[in-house]
């Protein structure tokens, strides 16, 4: 029988935390025995954390950020979530659908 490293599980790669000599144990809000990533290490140096934070911003140029798509939030980070990016989507869409509804010329 052959003996897996306590990395990999069934072919998968488990998820560990990337603070060095962090061992994933314990949480920073104390609700978790565990965990995984940065944002949950009692050990992440947390003025780091907050320079990633403040990186995140939309894409889109001229975006600030500002606004959902869907409404619900007051903000976002992402094409995904841009509603300036969906109605520059949507006004090429439209400009798209205007060419192949004309007539090609002879």
């Amino acid at each position: 029988m052959m003996k897996t490293s306590p990395k990999c599980r069934e072919g998968k790669e488990l998820v560990q935390c990337p603070t060095p000599g962090c061992d994933g144990m314990g949480h920073v809000s104390g609700n978790y025995v565990t965990h995984r990533s940065l944002s949950g290490c009692p050990y992440a140096d947390r003025a780091n954390l907050q320079l990633q934070h403040q990186d995140l911003k939309c894409p889109t140029p001229g975006c600030d950020g500002s606004g959902h798509l869907t409404g619900n939030y007051s903000s976002h980070r992402s094409l995904s979530g841009c509603p300036r990016a969906n109605k520059l989507k949507n006004l090429a869409r439209t400009r798209e659908d205007k060419t192949d509804s004309e007539p090609l010329p002879e």
